[in-house]
């Protein structure tokens, strides 16, 4: 299974989802991960991951930008 298939898999499923959540360290992250068909590093599967969320914005800045609302006042 590729890291793609493993991540919709876990995302499409409660109880995957409320698993993965609960993990604190690599090693349970490589057992789960194993456990559900996805057989490569779990380092592998932190950077995929990571790399789909860097670039978000906090949904106050995203309303700001929408909003047109200026950082700075008038000089």
């Amino acid at each position: 299974m590729t890291k793609e298939q493993t991540y919709k898999k876990i995302v499409g499923s409660e109880e995957l989802s409320d698993r993965f959540n609960s993990i604190k360290d690599k090693s349970t992250l490589q057992s789960f991960l194993l456990e559900i068909g996805y057989d490569a590093d779990a380092e592998d599967f932190i950077s995929y991951v990571k790399s789909m969320y860097e670039g978000e914005v906090d949904d106050q800045t995203a309303q700001d930008i929408a909003g047109g609302k200026q950082k700075y006042p008038s000089l």
